[in-house]
């Protein structure tokens, strides 16, 4: 194939809570994985290797992370609405495609993709898809009230302007999705950089520290947070650390290096803590780790609320004498404060480990149609 010809891919661009990113059914892809991965990267206007400063103007990726997910989505069963979901997660400058985390956020897409692509059988009423992550081998269940075809309940979330279809999702036993541990490093706090430090496995590997601990009050905007270089470094050297700490694996199995976490776009994510002001339970600002958040991952989010319900970790201690927060019968909310807003997470326990987490989220189709893909080495 020569530069001058094209092929195009069916695909549809949605937002999913508040990460934006495109879908694609499995069957539209090249079986074979390097002339897949080139094909993705052309769709998102990622570069072949590495150009510090790419900004994406050749595909529909937005540079941030949060909107820089393109989702694989494999139908197993249209009558019982069971699907796989593959998440790649790329970076602007980087030729690389983080195979490793899912996106809780984007994941509430995916019911309403499939819906629209007519590609499960629904009733009227509340349908169940259970979608299976092959990044972290965990299950979550979208429950969607649907009437001739269309999702009737609709809600606003923070961070996102105006009411769109609501998605409820539940994961299943989340703890230890990476490391097959809730706790990784064996303990509640390591002295991590001089810092105490809770590293937590739910969803997602994450390493939870005070604000006051990094010179921050944890009220700063964003903005703030991306122009101080002192502290992305001395959070750098945190969740480098801890990264070894918690014994995280690349794709193939084999350990990451230093440098490796230093890179990574993905994991372990790192956030600092700090009193509520608005009525919430703990105040949070978040990183995906390279880049401050808008607003909280709800994968994160997931971790951040077990942390808070765990006696002896950071998230606990720093609740324990201001809030009465305990679970009845078995099940808690816990509502977290961060740049957008407040949001909630459920969490049910049984016999003392976390066995379930659920959310809500709003998804939208911001369009849909092909994508044109120019010098594919082939179609």
């Amino acid at each position: 194939m020569t530069n001058f010809e094209t092929c195009e891919i069916p695909l549809y661009h949605m937002r999913g809570g508040t990460s934006t990113g495109v879908v694609i059914n499995k069957d539209d892809l090249p079986v074979d994985e390097k002339t897949r991965d080139e094909l993705i990267r052309k769709v998102m206007g990622i570069p072949e290797t590495n150009i510090p400063g790419n900004n994406q103007i050749t595909g529909l990726g937005r540079v941030i992370p949060t909107s820089n997910k393109l989702f694989i989505v494999e139908v197993v069963s249209k009558e019982k609405r069971k699907v796989k979901s593959t998440l790649a997660q790329f970076a602007a400058d980087k030729s690389s495609i983080d195979w490793r985390v899912n996106c809780g956020n984007m994941s509430s897409a995916i019911p309403l993709y499939l819906l629209e692509t007519r590609q499960i059988d629904v009733k009227n009423g509340i349908n169940t898809v259970e979608i299976f992550n092959t990044n972290t081998g965990k299950l979550t269940h979208a429950y969607i009230n649907v009437f001739n075809n269309k999702i009737v309940d609709h809600i606003e979330i923070p961070g996102v302007i105006g009411r769109y279809p609501e998605i409820k999702l539940e994961l299943q036993n989340p703890a230890g999705a990476k490391t097959g541990k809730l706790f990784p490093t064996g303990k509640k706090i390591d002295l991590i950089e001089g810092i105490e430090a809770s590293c937590l496995d739910v969803n997602v590997p994450m390493v939870i520290i005070k604000a006051n601990d990094v010179n921050k009050t944890g009220y700063e905007s964003v903005d703030e947070l991306k122009a101080d270089g002192v502290l992305y470094k001395k959070l750098q050297k945190i969740w480098m650390e801890a990264g070894l700490k918690m014994k995280l694996r690349k794709a193939d199995g084999t350990l990451m290096t230093k440098e490796e976490l230093q890179h990574s776009e993905t994991i372990p994510k790192i956030c600092f803590i700090s009193d509520p002001l608005k009525g919430g339970d703990i105040h949070v600002r978040y990183f995906t780790p390279q880049k401050p958040h808008n607003s909280l991952a709800v994968s994160g989010g997931g971790c951040l609320a077990a942390a808070c319900l765990l006696e002896g970790t950071i998230a606990h201690n720093l609740m324990s004498d201001k809030n009465n927060l305990k679970p009845l019968n078995n099940s808690c909310t816990v509502k977290i404060e961060n740049p957008a807003g407040i949001l909630e997470i459920e969490l049910y326990f049984k016999s003392n480990e976390i066995e379930r987490i659920v959310y809500k989220r709003s998804a939208q189709t911001i369009m849909k149609g092909h994508s044109v893909v120019y010098g594919l080495s082939q179609c």
